[in-house]
C-alpha cells in the first residue's frame, strides 16, 4: 500500500528547479521566435547549434522528407523581423537531465502562421550547461500536418507553455 502512495507521489511531483531552468530556456526560445527577435534568441543558442526539420506525412506511403539542417546564423536570420507572425506553443514536456549539465526536452507543439494552424509535431531539444546557463545545442523536430489530434491539440490549450503566448493563439478550433 505504501508503495502505491509513493508511486503516485512520484507521478504528480512538480518539476525540479533545474528542470524549470531548462524549460525557462525553451520558453524564452518560443517567446523570441514569436517576437521575431534574433537578438533575444542568440544568447539561448550554443555555437554550432543546428535545426533538423523532418516532415512526416499522414499517409504511410509517402517517404519522410528531410530538409537540410539550418545553422545558427540561418535560424537567427529566418526569424528576424517576423514579429507576431508565428505563434508556437508546446505542452506536456518530458525533461531529462544528466549530471546537471546535459538535458533533453521532448514535447509536442503546434505552430500558427498569420493566425492559421500550419502543423503540429514533436520538438526534441538538446541543451548543455557549460557554465551558469542552459544553451540549446540541437533542435530536431517533426512537422506533421495531420497529427494534431494524435498529439493532443487542441485539448492541450490550457496547458501550453509559454503561457504568455496563449492569448496570441487564434480562438479554439
Amino acid at each position: 500500500m505504501i508503495n502505491m502512495f509513493l508511486a503516485a507521489a512520484l507521478l504528480f511531483t512538480s518539476p525540479s528547479s533545474e528542470e524549470e531552468a531548462v524549460l525557462a530556456t525553451v520558453d524564452a526560445t518560443f517567446k523570441a521566435f514569436y517576437a521575431g527577435d534574433s537578438a533575444r534568441m542568440e544568447p539561448l543558442l550554443a555555437e554550432g547549434v543546428q535545426l533538423w526539420p523532418l516532415t512526416l506525412d499522414a499517409s504511410k506511403d509517402m517517404p519522410v522528407r528531410k530538409s537540410p539542417p539550418l545553422s545558427r546564423e540561418a535560424w537567427l536570420a529566418q526569424i528576424e523581423g517576423e514579429e507576431g507572425r508565428f505563434a508556437e506553443v508546446y505542452w506536456d514536456p518530458v525533461v531529462q537531465i544528466r549530471a546537471e549539465r546535459f538535458a533533453h526536452v521532448w514535447t509536442p507543439y503546434v505552430i500558427y502562421a498569420d493566425g492559421e494552424r500550419v502543423h503540429c509535431g514533436i520538438d526534441a531539444f538538446t541543451l548543455m550547461k557549460p557554465e551558469d546557463k542552459w544553451l540549446i545545442t540541437d533542435l530536431a523536430f517533426t512537422m506533421e500536418p495531420q497529427a494534431c489530434d494524435e498529439l493532443g491539440w487542441p485539448e492541450a490549450r490550457a496547458r501550453v507553455r509559454p503561457a504568455s503566448l496563449r492569448p496570441h493563439l487564434p480562438p479554439a478550433e
